[in-house]
């Protein structure tokens, strides 16, 4: 268990691996982001959504914050399982905190193509209520490596529970 005042050091950063611990959700989020376009202006436009719907520019602009917090943090317990704890970068991603985040990654890649592209509220409920949970296991497991790394994950924990709430009443009443 690590306390907050431990700090991965910039003498100790891997800039690679931040890039490519960042660049994965980031990445991902933009396949998503392309894949929605023409859904925004078509279908979605047109679905009875809650008084409580963000505007559609709020959407790129939370997840491009949540994935990068995402990223930060899964670097952050990366570095502590290969240097404080010596495992190989290969065992760190075959560990519990990363098998939690390698499912919630997917299950978040999945959810766009169910809701956006196939229009599939029913799948895309289901689908966000596992990841609602996979976010939660993650930071589970992450607090018990890297209780920054954990606390960073909360708003991406919200959001979707929030985004679960836009899920469910769509699919109800549409």
């Amino acid at each position: 268990m690590t306390t907050d005042d431990q700090q991965v050091t910039t003498s100790s950063m891997s800039w690679e691996r931040l890039a490519f611990c960042v660049g994965i959700p980031l990445g991902g989020g933009w396949a998503s982001g392309l894949a929605t376009k023409q859904a925004i202006n078509t279908w979605y436009k047109f679905l009875n959504k809650p008084s409580w719907n963000p505007p559609n520019w709020a959407f790129p602009v939370a997840w491009t914050s949540l994935y990068a917090l995402m990223g930060i943090s899964s670097y952050r317990v990366l570095q502590r399982l290969t240097s404080d704890r010596k495992l190989s970068t290969g065992d760190a991603l075959q560990s519990p905190a990363f098998q939690s985040y390698g499912l919630s990654l997917a299950l978040n890649f999945a959810w766009t193509p169910l809701f956006m592209v196939l229009h599939r509220t029913d799948l895309a409920l289901i689908d966000i209520v596992a990841l609602n949970a996979s976010i939660a296991w993650t930071i589970i497991e992450w607090a018990k490596i890297d209780t920054l790394a954990s606390k960073l994950m909360i708003p991406y924990w919200l959001w979707t529970a929030y985004a679960s709430s836009l899920n469910y009443y769509i699919w109800k009443n549409n």
